[in-house]
C-alpha cells in the first residue's frame, strides 16, 4: 500500500518540475461575477505526481483541489 511504504520512507523526491499549459492565469472581474476556467498540470515523464492546489486570494475557489498522474485538469 502507498501510505504503508510512504511511512517506511520509500518515496522518491526528484528534481523533477512541474509544467503547466499556461504559464499565468491573469482574471479582471466585476463585483459578483462568476467565471469558471480550467488548466492542465503535467509531471515529468514517466513518473506519477501528486499534489494539492491553493488559491493565495480568498475570493477564489479552486474546485479541483487534488492532483495525480502523468497529467491532471484543474
Amino acid at each position: 500500500m502507498v501510505v504503508d511504504e510512504i511511512l517506511e520512507g520509500k518515496f522518491h523526491t526528484g528534481d523533477g518540475s512541474l509544467e503547466f499549459s499556461c504559464p499565468r492565469i491573469t482574471l479582471s472581474l466585476h463585483a459578483d461575477t462568476v467565471c469558471e476556467g480550467a488548466f492542465f498540470v503535467y509531471g515529468p515523464e514517466g513518473a506519477v505526481t501528486e499534489g494539492t492546489v491553493t488559491a493565495s486570494d480568498l475570493r477564489m475557489t479552486c474546485v479541483t483541489k487534488r492532483f495525480g498522474g502523468s497529467e491532471d485538469e484543474i
